[in-house]
């Protein structure tokens, strides 16, 4: 399998406390990667002819001027390279939907991960429609990390990765940095979701266990569970043995309830620490 490695990270920062835990997840990839982070602020829409420079803009829960909003994003820039050694740091202001920003940016610099600090409730995003790592993901074709801004930011031990009838490629190709990394012990997992129909997933789940050892070192395990709700199952398992991360495809490995329209990201505790990577699968999946 060919791999690429990471080359741009994007991430969108609000100066919260959510800003701590993404950027710190973005520096320990571009440490072991070599890739660009660009940081990216969104100001709320001006609706005043006042020069740029003087504008007051709203931001977090704080009113900030125009030029201060660009030094907190130039002292961020200058943390990260101070923190690693001939980084590569690009800032990007922006002004309107956080949303549609992050869409367009990821878009312009095609980067190979986002990272979102998902706890948004009391930042600059309730401004703006909610962020869905779902809708991010599909749309631009990039891999979306998200933090819950709680959790704890310790090195990964345990790796969830849900299989359903084939080969999860993308997927394989993001976690071979991670259980690198962090040496993490691998969790396969595939769903019996009808009575005989279990051939295709148990077959995907077992070639897929096959092509990780030949490129892994890590500890990996494979598990066949019995449920008709795939997301549902593996979050459960996943949080049944304490997993820090878990890769999914958006949607059909993600929604929870159609009743609800719930993802899994929407239902884990405030103190969860479990990251989940959204990973868009190959286009003839």
């Amino acid at each position: 399998m060919v791999f690429n490695n990471l080359k741009d990270i994007l991430v969108p920062i609000d100066f919260s406390i959510n800003t701590e835990f993404v950027v710190k997840q973005a520096i320990e990839l571009a440490n072991t990667t070599g890739a660009t982070i660009h940081l990216l602020h969104v100001v709320k829409p001006s609706r005043s002819n006042i020069p740029s420079t003087d504008l007051i803009v709203s931001s977090g829960n704080k009113n900030y001027n125009a030029n201060e909003v660009m030094n907190k994003l130039k002292e961020w820039k200058q943390a990260i390279e101070e923190t690693i050694a001939e980084s590569k740091v690009k800032i990007h202001l922006a002004e309107g939907s956080v949303h549609e920003n992050i869409i367009n940016t990821a878009k312009k610099i095609q980067p190979q991960l986002i990272i979102i600090g998902e706890k948004c409730k009391h930042s600059f995003f309730r401004y703006f429609r909610p962020l869905c790592p779902n809708e991010i993901s599909k749309i631009t074709g990039c891999p979306v990390l998200t933090i819950i801004s709680d959790a704890r930011n310790s090195k990964m031990k345990n790796i969830v990765v849900p299989v359903r009838s084939f080969i999860p490629k993308r997927k394989i190709e993001l976690l071979l940095v991670f259980a690198k990394m962090y040496r993490a012990k691998i969790h396969l997992v595939a769903v019996r979701n009808k009575m005989g129909a279990e051939n295709a997933e148990r077959n995907a789940l077992l070639d897929t266990y096959r092509l990780l050892k030949t490129v892994l070192t890590n500890s990996i395990e494979y598990h066949l569970l019995d449920s008709n709700n795939f997301p549902k199952a593996t979050l459960k398992y996943a949080e049944s043995i304490g997993a820090d991360m878990m890769f999914v495809n958006p949607g059909v490995e993600t929604k929870i309830s159609s009743l609800t329209g719930k993802h899994i990201n929407e239902v884990l505790a405030p103190s969860s620490k479990l990251k989940i990577l959204f990973v868009e699968p190959l286009p003839d999946k």
